[in-house]
């Protein structure tokens, strides 16, 4: 398991990306060390509203050179607009549980 936190939360070399979310950007980065080229990863993310964060550690992971299995996500907002970026991402998408909105 490893992380992916907001900007200045690790405290180690990183790699960074930047993303849009809903209400603004925001900057996620990940240990440099924290995957080998090759390693398969299964991304989780408690909430699934616009998926940039969830993007956004997809981004992280390819930069490592690891390969993404699926993003899966515990919740997913009514007004989720993510379900078609994954498609042009072509990531599998699991979902626990869907609001209705």
């Amino acid at each position: 398991m490893c992380q992916v936190r907001k900007k200045g939360k690790l405290p180690y070399k990183t790699v960074v990306t930047s993303y849009t979310l809903e209400y603004g950007s925001e900057t996620s980065e990940m240990h440099i060390d924290s995957l080998k080229k090759g390693d398969n990863v299964i991304i989780v993310d408690d909430l699934l509203a616009t998926g940039g964060t969830a993007m956004a550690a997809a981004t992280l992971v390819k930069q490592l050179g690891a390969n993404i299995a699926e993003i899966d996500f515990l919740i997913e907002c009514p007004s989720s607009r993510a379900v078609n970026a994954s498609k042009t991402s072509r990531c599998l998408l699991q979902l626990s549980i869907k609001q209705r909105g």
